[in-house]
């Protein structure tokens, strides 16, 4: 296992090897990245990020509808949607999606968020595991 802010070179060599994936196949789709919390997902949003420019990216952490309203012209202006959202969130945005994410064995995943929680105070289960 990595160590948190630990280069993680095998991603980018990932990238390389799929990273026509990450572009959309015609203007009308969006990249949409399912972040599921502790599955490398910062390390993809950098690579998702480094294929498309910032202001072609639009992150997604709050997907009521009410906000996605409010996010209409940017959702629209966007190639590549991230965050923590559901798949098929592409129909009530009313756009067309290739979803990517990545999972992670189980046991892993369950020791990283533990790590996360216990070394960041401002975190909302720190006060749980300390």
């Amino acid at each position: 296992m990595e160590k948190p802010g630990q280069t993680n070179s095998h991603l980018h060599n990932l990238l390389a090897t799929i990273g026509g994936f990450f572009r959309a196949e015609s203007h009308s789709e969006k990249i949409s990245f399912i972040h599921i919390p502790k599955t490398a997902g910062t390390s993809l949003r950098q690579l998702v990020e480094a294929e498309y420019p910032k202001e072609k990216c639009l992150r997604i952490y709050d997907p009521r509808p009410e906000v996605l309203a409010s996010q209409t012209k940017e959702i629209q202006k966007a190639r590549a949607l991230y965050g923590h959202f559901y798949y098929g969130i592409h129909q009530q945005l009313g756009v067309q999606a290739r979803y990517v994410t990545f999972v992670r064995n189980p046991i892993d995943r369950i020791i990283s968020f533990y790590q996360y929680q216990f070394g960041h105070s401002d975190s909302s289960y720190f006060k749980h595991v300390n």
